[in-house]
């Protein structure tokens, strides 16, 4: 978990395509937040991106402007998930 928190945050600080402010800091916690819960109740890692991925999408299809980059603010949490290497996919 420790090292996902810190990926999230590096991806998100290295990142040259989207403002870095505090709401991306926001959408990156809640897409964690559903990863890990995700994980916490059996879902594979790829499940638990796709989770974090519908959150993202479903929260700016309320918005009234719809965000690409919030959506990818929420859903790098998967960028660790994905990387990391384990058979249970």
């Amino acid at each position: 978990m420790k090292h996902m928190v810190i990926i999230t945050a590096t991806a998100l600080t290295l990142s040259g395509c989207m403002s870095i402010g505090p709401d991306k800091y926001l959408h990156a916690y809640g897409g964690a937040l559903v990863a890990v819960s995700g994980k916490t109740v059996g879902l594979t890692d790829k499940q638990s991106c796709a989770a974090s991925l519908a959150v993202g999408v479903a929260k700016e299809v309320i918005d009234p402007i719809f965000s690409i980059p919030d959506v990818f603010a929420t859903a790098v949490v998967c960028v660790p998930l994905l990387l990391k290497e384990n058979n249970n996919d």
